[in-house]
């Protein structure tokens, strides 16, 4: 976005000292960090390393009458933007791509039979995501003290999956399949973005 520009940045830090008492910041290429992380994920494939698929219902209503439910979903590459950004926070928005699978939608009223809305099969051309918000989170090394810069899913906020319009059902469906990757062991949910060296460096 325009305001997390370069120009923007070295306007910033002009003003006043940015680096809170270290000696460097970092700044991240959109376009470089997706290109790395599809180059995981394709390595992910390749090792038999990615989550498995999720198969799961949630109710979309609080009275139960509307459940949905995703069937053998599979997870593509994720990728990154900048829009949640503020300057002195680090935040991502992540969106995980949705390439297989079904889903089913049904009405499950009371006194009557159970009604069947859709029905249909997951391809990685519909653009359906499951979206979220994330800090950018900082690992340092026990040994060679380098850090890496990554992303943990299972510390996604704002989970959104946009199958459905309604923003509710977004939200229940987001955070069912938000929870499913929380329980996922961690070498699957975490996506390197960079190393620092970190050593030699105290703030």
């Amino acid at each position: 976005m325009s305001e997390h520009t370069l120009q923007a940045l070295l306007a910033r830090m002009r003003d006043k000292p940015v680096t809170l008492g270290w000696g460097a910041i970092a700044a991240f290429s959109r376009d470089r960090i997706n290109h790395l992380l599809r180059h995981q994920y394709v390595s992910g494939l390749s090792d038999f390393r990615l989550m498995p698929p999720f198969s799961g219902t949630v109710s979309l209503t609080d009275e139960q009458s509307m459940l949905a439910t995703f069937q053998n979903l599979t997870f593509g590459a994720p990728r990154i933007s900048f829009e949640p950004a503020a300057l002195p926070m680090a935040r991502v928005r992540l969106s995980v791509e949705v390439i297989g699978g079904s889903f089913s939608l049904v009405q499950n009223l009371m006194d009557s039979m159970p009604r069947l809305l859709t029905c249909f099969d997951f391809s990685e051309a519909d653009g359906f995501t499951l979206a979220m918000d994330l800090d950018l989170s900082t690992l340092i090394g026990d040994v060679d003290r380098r850090g890496r810069f990554v992303l943990d899913l299972e510390k996604g906020e704002k989970p959104l999956c946009n199958v459905l319009v309604e923003e509710r059902a977004q939200k229940a469906m987001g955070g069912l399949l938000l929870d499913f990757i929380k329980r996922q062991p961690r070498s699957l949910r975490i996506f390197e973005m960079g190393l620092v060296d970190l050593n030699g460096y105290n703030p």
